[in-house]
């Protein structure tokens, strides 16, 4: 990755600033988990971070996990600033920790964002999630948007925090994002993407296209007309993600020359006026 970045930047193919280089944190992803867990961070002298900062063998969010993480990433990297950073799934502690810890973990987790903000290691953060913003309130994995936003205002005590991106499914197959109301804003209970515009966050999709799978089982109406004009299922259903009302952008992963040439076939086509689009979503 660093080596392919520099390649890039220094022959001129991109400029830095085309690209919004994103990383996330949370997930212990190497193969060992506990061995290396405890070799890397709760025997490390240089630490003061628990077996117990572990949660459900695959997570943690201590804020010297976090740090470490954070220059891991740049080192690899091979920059000086990622754009956006994510904490990583936290609602994989929901349930196994009280819910006060959990969000007392979160401040925690927090303060060392905005403190890498504040020197320049990243422009802003967020949450990336899997179902916590999805869920009702009454869920045990949910996680409180506002309560969350507020969070990060407590700690720029109001002077603007970087708590800017959400980053949770979209798409045919999982539409609560757009249309379920489970965040509470004020008064009222919102759906997580109208919630975020509400909070000054920006929502971005991930599984845009439900990662491929069943895309003939897709409903028929709805992907008959999104438009002869896009080649495949795969398209259609992206254009129909991005299309969502509020949406800042929609990720999709490519593992082909032929999957980037078909996506970036949408570069010329606008996205659905919001209310054909409307009308579509009746038929979910």
């Amino acid at each position: 990755m660093k080596v392919a970045l520099l390649q890039l930047i220094e022959s001129k193919i991109v400029s830095r600033a085309e690209l919004i280089i994103c990383s996330k944190a949370g997930f212990i992803l190497n193969r060992e988990k506990e061995e290396w867990f405890k070799r890397e961070y709760v025997e490390h002298p240089k630490f003061n971070i628990k077996i117990t900062d572990m949660v459900a063998g695959v997570h943690c969010m201590h804020p010297e996990y976090l740090e470490d993480q954070l220059e891991r990433s740049l080192t690899i990297l091979g920059i000086e600033t990622i754009d956006i950073y994510y904490l990583h799934n936290p609602e994989t502690q929901l349930g196994l920790i009280p819910r006060d810890e959990f969000y007392n973990r979160l401040k925690a987790a927090f303060a060392v964002l905005e403190k890498a903000a504040e020197v320049g290691k990243i422009s802003g953060y967020g949450i990336a999630t899997r179902q916590d913003f999805r869920m009702p309130p009454t869920d045990e994995k949910h996680i409180d948007l506002a309560r969350a936003k507020s969070i990060a205002q407590e700690i720029t005590r109001g002077k603007g925090d970087r708590f800017q991106f959400i980053q949770l499914p979209v798409n045919l197959t999982m539409p609560e994002a757009m249309i379920t109301p489970t965040q509470p804003v004020g008064k009222e209970i919102l759906s997580p993407i109208t919630a975020a515009n509400q909070l000054g966050i920006n929502a971005i999709a991930n599984a845009s296209i439900a990662q491929a799978k069943n895309l003939k089982q897709l409903p028929g109406k709805i992907m008959t007309s999104l438009g002869e004009n896009l080649k495949t299922d795969a398209v259609r259903a992206l254009q129909f993600t991005r299309s969502v009302p509020g949406l800042s952008s929609a990720l999709v992963g490519m593992k082909s020359p032929q999957n980037v040439a078909d996506n970036l076939s949408l570069i010329g086509i606008p996205p659905l006026d919001a209310a054909y689009f409307a009308q579509l979503v009746n038929y979910l």
